[in-house]
């Protein structure tokens, strides 16, 4: 009897068990190549892969005149983004974070990236905005409903910044987390996925190197071209920048605008 009695007391002194969000630590990923696209002459960047797209880090940190604005062909439907190599999919009205551990970068989010003609998208930036945003990424993106979306992060200036100033050859690592659950959180008073009672948290080391990083420089070139009556185009005497060009069966002038200055790893061509 004294021992039903020492283990009840046990018993109900023992914590109650506690429901919390599932966590799956993929392993790391093999390590990618990518390169950096620097258009002084247009004031943007853009980040593509030398090799393997997964684990991703592509795209510009602006618009283009190849944005997708509804109609026409699809060309550049959103700005750049990350992720961790699995492309997962989110689950509509769900809450999403994401964050980076172990990140050189800070500030490295603007939000969730979207695919800017899907549903529940925003056409003219691609980007669901979260609650808040740290020096580690984004909280309690509400997951629209409509089109696919995916746990990918719209990477931030600071971002670009940090893989501006890196050396062909250098590489840094950072572990993505992206965490989704249905419950509501206030993630502007601190409350996180990871904390909540039900959810999917992911975790996975990703590793980039840089291949190479291009830089076009605008020359400010200013060239004489004159057209005569019958509407032949002439070159300007003692221009050095254009020159008679024919591509197939189409003849002009060609003018050299921009210059362009190629640093690689040894890697790229």
């Amino acid at each position: 009897m004294r021992v039903d009695k020492v283990l009840l007391a046990l018993a109900l002194l023992a914590p109650a068990a506690q429901a919390a969000v599932s966590v799956t630590t993929w392993a790391d990923a093999t390590a990618t190549k990518f390169a950096f696209v620097e258009n002084n002459a247009d004031d943007n960047y853009f980040v593509t892969p030398a090799g393997a797209l997964d684990p991703r880090m592509t795209g510009a940190n602006q618009w283009t005149g190849l944005k997708y604005g509804g109609s026409g062909t699809i060309y550049q439907q959103s700005l750049g983004y990350v992720d961790n190599g699995y492309n997962t999919g989110l689950v509509a009205n769900y809450r999403f974070d994401m964050w980076l551990e172990n990140a050189p970068i800070k500030n490295p989010f603007l939000g969730l990236r979207c695919i800017n003609w899907y549903g529940g998208c925003n056409m003219d930036t691609s980007l669901i905005l979260p609650q808040t945003t740290d020096e580690k990424g984004f909280y309690a993106v509400t997951v629209p409903s409509g089109g696919q979306k995916w746990m990918h992060g719209m990477m931030s200036p600071s971002f670009y910044q940090y893989l501006k100033q890196m050396a062909p050859g250098d590489s840094f690592s950072m572990q993505i987390n992206g965490c989704q659950t249905s419950a509501a959180y206030d993630a502007a008073a601190g409350g996180r996925c990871q904390d909540q009672a039900s959810g999917n948290w992911y975790k996975r080391k990703v590793t980039h190197i840089k291949a190479a990083h291009l830089r076009f420089i605008n020359t400010n070139a200013v060239s004489e071209v004159f057209v005569n009556s019958d509407g032949v185009p002439i070159i300007g005497e003692g221009n050095a920048d254009c020159k008679n060009q024919s591509v197939g069966t189409r003849s002009g002038i060609m003018c050299k605008m921009v210059s362009y200055d190629l640093q690689t790893d040894g890697s790229v061509q």
